[in-house]
């Protein structure tokens, strides 16, 4: 959580908030100010903003004053400041909700493009592609995700196997061959370990979408592709970033695999799209 959402946030004392008060009206100018600055301009005491840093979990006002700045200078470098996990709070407008959550879609997408590695991309595209069939994984929102990228991939000809659709997803595992692809869509990384183990014995290969280098996932992909982290999933109002950055890396993927075989894959999705109805499309 920001220092900037936890000023406007936490419930203070009143010369705590008169303290909250300034800092929020003068966030420019606290680089410069001292302890003795700030307590003159606020009518209060060192003591008063010491006990204002340690409401808001910092130890002093030099640390407080450090983050603050650091803060400040990461929204510079942003159209406008986002927090991930805490983008609005109860006082705005349908407008700037609106605005901001334009703000933090474009800000998501930015991070994912500036971090994306090009050749992990090309690589995951051709296994894909040349997969015989694509086993999926995903926990929790993800799985909307990927039930999203599968029923594109199917409309495109591709074998696609959801195991969240299946009653005992395991057996499954144990027939999948090197001719196959598992693919991998998951925040933490964490949770697959009986999959991943069956799955690296069976050669076939296994693809990551995550957050975190050091998950159980991490230790089994051989390919993967690495999002920021920068959600908390136990503190936030919902997992903005995270789907986000999914759905970008996905449609992205579904992109390039379209446009490795154009006119075939056209054809197919068009085939499908205009058959008879009461035929099966995709899901």
């Amino acid at each position: 959580m920001s220092i900037l959402h936890k000023i406007k946030t936490t419930s203070f004392s009143n010369s705590e908030q008169e303290i909250a008060n300034y800092i929020l009206e003068h966030q420019e100018e606290i680089a410069t100010l001292s302890i003795n600055d700030l307590a003159k301009a606020t009518y209060s005491s060192n003591a008063s903003i010491i006990r204002f840093c340690k409401r808001i979990g910092i130890d002093g006002y030099k640390d407080f004053r450090l983050t603050f700045v650091q803060e400040l200078e990461k929204a510079r470098h942003q159209q406008s400041y986002v927090d991930f996990n805490y983008p609005i709070d109860s006082t705005e407008s349908a407008q700037t909700i609106a605005h901001k959550m334009a703000n933090l879609t474009q800000a998501t997408i930015d991070h994912c493009y500036q971090e994306l590695d090009r050749h992990a991309l090309e690589r995951m595209t051709a296994l894909l592609d040349e997969a015989h069939l694509i086993y999926f994984y995903s926990i929790g929102d993800s799985e909307i995700r990927g039930q999203s990228f599968a029923n594109k991939m199917i409309k495109l000809g591709k074998h696609m196997l959801d195991v969240n659709y299946l009653s005992d997803p395991l057996p499954y595992a144990k027939y999948a061959s090197k001719d196959d692809c598992a693919l991998f869509i998951s925040y933490s990384g964490e949770g697959f370990k009986e999959y991943l183990s069956i799955l690296k014995k069976k050669n076939t290969k296994i693809l990551a979408i995550t957050a975190h280098r050091n998950s159980k996932l991490m230790d089994y992909a051989d390919e993967y592709i690495l999002i920021e982290d920068l959600e908390r999933s136990s503190d936030s109002i919902g997992t903005f970033y995270s789907q986000i950055a999914f759905d970008y890396i996905l449609n992205t993927l579904y992109a390039m695999i379209y446009s490795k075989h154009y006119a075939k894959n056209h054809h197919n999705k068009n085939t499908i799209l205009t058959a008879p109805t009461g035929k099966p499309v995709g899901f």
